[in-house]
């Protein structure tokens, strides 16, 4: 069976790490499209980290839930943005910094995560997508009404 030239650069190095999402488990409305995009990675990462086991070398999927960034302030009204108490409703442990997913991303090509292969790893911050949906901008409008 022949591999993509674009899978055997992915797997070049001992440990890769793909961008997935809490998307790549959970959907939602209106995001059909992304949904399926990173359940796809989260595939991707495991038929990875199976076919390459025997060259020691792992796979796995960094799955965030919502981090403070420009792509995911758009998905949010300002008053949200504003209102830790509305986040928290959201994801309990408030949105995500970008540090915060660094940091489990470092864990997982560090030589501590050695024995993880072929894993979706939540950094999610207790992540509700059923609940609080009004704080979205149109999205959540459409959702609660």
């Amino acid at each position: 069976m022949s591999k993509p030239a674009d899978v055997e650069r992915l797997v070049a190095t001992a440990e890769e790490t793909f961008w997935g999402s809490v998307n790549s488990m959970v959907a939602e409305p209106d995001i059909a499209a992304y949904s399926a995009s990173k359940g796809a990675v989260l595939m991707l990462t495991k038929s990875v980290a199976v076919e390459y086991a025997k060259d020691n070398i792992r796979a796995n999927c960094l799955c965030p839930g919502g981090v403070r960034t420009p792509m995911v302030a758009g998905f949010f009204d300002e008053e949200f943005l504003k209102d830790e108490q509305a986040q928290r409703a959201y994801q309990p442990l408030g949105l995500i910094s970008p540090e915060e997913v660094a940091d489990v991303a470092v864990f997982l090509v560090s030589d501590e995560s050695r024995k993880m292969t072929g894993s979706a790893v939540m950094v999610d911050a207790g992540y509700r997508p059923s609940e609080q949906m009004s704080h979205l901008g149109t999205v959540g409008a459409a959702l609660a009404a």
